[in-house]
């Protein structure tokens, strides 16, 4: 059993969970593996988070991919694989698809967190217009084009467009794992939408180390604004 404070972050893209990750990963527990920067700098058009330094702190512990794959794992191997978390003395982790929420987390760890990424259902497609925003786009991995002879030959607002479509659907297909799910006491569901509200983005904070009974951390004012400014049209 892994006894060191974990925090799992569960959500589909585009759900700002990289932001929230990057918001723990500056807990004075993580200062050792964290090259963080002061802003949360992104890597595309701004809007997301993924330039600020957080990164996964396990291999295969991230994607729907590598939950299949750790489905696929016995226990004592599972086991194996997952005890290298131990040397950490905060756990911070980014599980970016809602198959997580399936995971038996009571079987390997003692004292962790979830924090489960929940939007409005009548919000998802303007998630999916950050989704697309944030990641890059590959329209020839897309669905639809399989129905397409010449991609080159369509027009780039075509493309945009069905690139939501596609996106829309995902996450609405996805929205069913989540929407009825019965949360348990090591569970905070958290919207979004709310990370502009500062009162409840630190509440989910003081929560979350509350539980772990690990030291609060306060919210990085000034690049936190700065953040939401430029996620402004999506809130």
């Amino acid at each position: 059993m892994i006894t060191t404070p974990q925090i799992f972050i569960i959500f589909e893209p585009g759900l700002y969970g990289t932001f929230l990750a990057t918001i723990f990963a500056r807990h004075r527990l993580c200062k050792n593996y964290f090259a963080l920067e002061s802003e949360f700098e992104s890597d595309k058009n701004g809007f997301n988070s993924h330039g600020a330094g957080y990164k996964p702190l396990l291999k295969r512990f991230h994607s729907q991919q590598d939950y299949e794959w750790m489905k696929s794992q016995n226990s004592v191997e599972l086991e194996t694989h997952l005890c290298k978390l131990e040397k950490y003395k905060l756990g911070i982790h980014t599980q970016a698809s809602y198959y997580y929420l399936n995971f038996d987390y009571n079987k390997y760890f003692t004292n962790f967190v979830k924090i489960l990424l929940k939007p409005k259902e009548n919000r998802l497609e303007n998630y999916a217009k950050r989704f697309r925003e944030t990641h890059p786009v590959d329209n020839k991995d897309e669905y639809w084009t399989r129905y397409v002879k010449n991609l080159t030959k369509l027009p780039f607002w075509f493309r945009e467009k069905m690139t939501l479509q596609e996106k829309t659907k995902y996450l609405k297909d996805r929205f069913t794992l989540i929407k009825d799910y019965p949360s348990t006491n090591n569970d905070i569901v958290f919207d979004p939408d709310d990370i502009k509200n500062h009162t409840l983005l630190q509440n989910l904070i003081d929560r979350t180390c509350r539980l772990l009974q690990i030291q609060k951390i306060s919210l990085p004012t000034n690049s936190l604004k700065n953040f939401l400014e430029k996620n402004q049209k999506f809130l």
